[in-house]
């Protein structure tokens, strides 16, 4: 079921760069699709690793407490993967991320006084 899965992202990529020759590459819909696909690879190819280890980690790992251990940290590491891949591909998201934590670039501005004698 895996393998089929990802014969069929393998597919839909070549089909995208196929379509790549008919858009030029400053086109956003054709960015926009190629980012999302992206996303979707890395998180459903993660998802897919960590479901396998995680059913077949005990013919890997002979101690059955490390195995579960592993298992769960790639557990841990799948729910937090997906906010990550957001913040690195999603400009909106990622500016309101860093103006929620005050992160923003922000000039400073000063008053200069002149004190003069007339």
């Amino acid at each position: 079921m895996c393998a089929i899965g990802a014969a069929l992202y393998f597919l839909i990529f070549g089909k995208l760069l196929l379509m790549r020759k008919k858009y030029s590459s400053s086109d956003k819909k054709f960015k926009g699709e190629i980012k999302l696909l992206f996303q979707a690879s890395i998180i459903g190819g993660y998802t897919i690793f960590s479901e396998v280890a995680w059913h077949f980690a005990t013919g890997f790992i002979p101690d059955e407490l490390l195995a579960s251990f592993f298992g769960n940290i790639l557990w841990i590491g799948e729910a937090g993967l997906t906010p990550y891949i957001y913040l690195l591909i999603n400009n909106s998201i990622r500016n309101a991320f860093f103006e929620t934590l005050h992160l923003k670039k922000t000039s400073l501005i000063a008053p200069i006084v002149l004190h003069h004698k007339i």
